[in-house]
């Protein structure tokens, strides 16, 4: 990343740009099947191989949350981590720091975590509920945990993560305006807004669908 930083730095936006960060971009996918977690693997994909990999992609043309003229480390962190700086007002968010809600739901991953291991002897429907309850979990809390870190460490403030995903009415609003806006940030100028200008809104969504279940 930190070549990135220095090369996007001098180099202007557009295909030669691309060129030069494209080491970088063939580089992320595969740094994380260097580890044997499974959990470890699958964050990393997350952070690196998918957001890092978009961030990049953006970068290449002048767009996106990465910026050249970024300090050094919160470049590096904001494209490595799933955060991105706060450039206009948001609603309060559940991912806000706060301790009550975090422990709440650390106890929840606590007590999910043995009755998950039997599911063997649980109806498959209530092992469906439990294991989606169960990463959500892991995912509101590293989440949450990052964003605190990066802000709390460089000083910034960051964009919620999500908007209060359990009040959502649809599908629509749970997956587009309230779960993991981060990854709604990265997909609206990377994949939808493409596909939207050449094919239509319709084609934008469902591109957008696609890409984000492919994050998945």
């Amino acid at each position: 990343m930190t070549y990135a930083r220095f090369a996007s730095s001098s180099i202007r936006p557009g295909k030669l740009r691309l060129l030069s960060l494209l080491p970088v971009i063939l580089l992320l996918p595969c740094l994380p099947w260097r580890f044997t977690s499974v959990n470890l693997r699958g964050t990393t994909a997350f952070f690196l191989a998918w957001l890092g990999v978009f961030k990049l992609l953006l970068l290449s043309f002048g767009v996106g949350p990465l910026s050249p003229h970024l300090p050094l480390p919160t470049f590096i962190a904001i494209s490595s981590l799933p955060v991105k700086i706060q450039t206009s007002c948001h609603p309060k968010s559940d991912t806000d720091p706060s301790l009550i809600p975090f422990c709440i739901k650390l106890a929840l991953l606590v007590l999910l975590t043995p009755i998950y291991r039997h599911k063997s002897q649980i109806h498959p429907w209530a092992v469906l509920a439990l294991y989606s309850l169960y990463t959500y979990l892991i995912l509101d809390l590293i989440l949450s945990i990052t964003k605190f870190s990066v802000g709390t460490l460089l000083g910034l403030t960051l964009e919620p993560q999500a908007n209060d995903p359990f009040k959502s009415d649809s599908l629509q609003d749970f997956w587009g305006r309230r779960w993991n806006l981060m990854v709604t940030g990265i997909l609206r100028p990377s994949v939808y807004d493409p596909v939207r200008s050449r094919s239509g809104a319709g084609a934008g969504v469902v591109a957008a669908f696609i890409v984000s279940g492919a994050n998945a």
